[in-house]
């Protein structure tokens, strides 16, 4: 399946937004709201893109301005995944408290606590086990070889998610 085109209007609202021109980018939001939806080659919003380079300040600045808090790329990212992975703790947790959806898996099958354990992230790992309502199974937040394959056995990130329940590179 082949993705769309880069959108000219990601890379204008991004560039006014990394110029720190924040009047700019406010004119270009406020003649074309859809250009917060804009989508870079690999499906990114320019939310989504400055949550990936830990910008939550400008992250905040958009999502008061409408922008949609979980957009998807290409391969089923979303913001708070990525920055789960990248170890984001602070941008994680603002994401979580404006509806960012902790159970978003993305093609592989991995949700953001996925994504964090299999980065070794523990901060985060942590703080999204304490998202996860009590008696739910959380082996529905792996695809099917994070923790067999992704999560180091010996890690701390291991005995939290052992603690919490869950066989982690168990080959038996």
């Amino acid at each position: 399946m082949d993705s769309p085109p880069p959108d000219p209007r990601f890379y204008a609202l991004r560039s006014a937004l990394l110029d720190g021109d924040l009047s700019l980018a406010d004119e270009l939001i406020r003649s074309d709201p859809a250009s917060l939806e804009a989508r870079d080659g690999v499906g990114e919003t320019v939310l989504h893109w400055l949550a990936v380079e830990d910008e939550r300040e400008l992250v905040e600045w958009l999502r008061s301005r409408g922008a949609q808090v979980d957009p998807r790329t290409h391969f089923g990212n979303t913001p708070l995944g990525e920055a789960a992975s990248l170890g984001y703790l602070e941008l994680c947790a603002y994401l979580v408290a404006h509806g960012a959806d902790t159970r978003a898996k993305n093609h592989l099958g991995s949700t953001p606590l996925a994504q964090a354990a299999t980065s070794d992230q523990l901060e985060v790992v942590m703080y999204l086990l304490k998202q996860v309502a009590g008696g739910e199974d959380l082996s529905s937040y792996f695809g099917p070889y994070d923790l067999e394959l992704h999560v180091t056995p010996d890690s701390a990130v291991a005995g939290v998610l052992r603690e919490a329940g869950l066989s982690v590179g168990d080959t038996a």
